[in-house]
């Protein structure tokens, strides 16, 4: 999920920017995705590149699920 190339695009970057909604969706699944954590060369995020509205919804669906996560992380170590 990490790896870059030459632009700095990461493969849901490429997915994004391509519209693919099946390949972007199989990559948010992904425990370990992150899509607010790698910015690309032009410093894109990739829902900033995201084709259509379909991919972009999916990409924000998988952000808030991340930002859930953490805040239930955070509670569980404040309690």
């Amino acid at each position: 999920m990490d790896v870059q190339d030459f632009q700095g695009d990461t493969v849901l970057h490429l997915s994004s920017r391509m519209g693919h909604k099946e390949i972007t969706s199989a990559i948010c699944e992904e425990d370990n995705c992150d899509p607010l954590a790698k910015r690309n060369n032009k410093k894109e995020l990739p829902i900033d590149i995201a084709r259509s509205h379909i991919v972009f919804q999916i990409i924000k669906i998988c952000s808030d699920r991340n930002q859930l996560r953490r805040e239930l992380a955070y509670l569980k170590s404040v309690s």
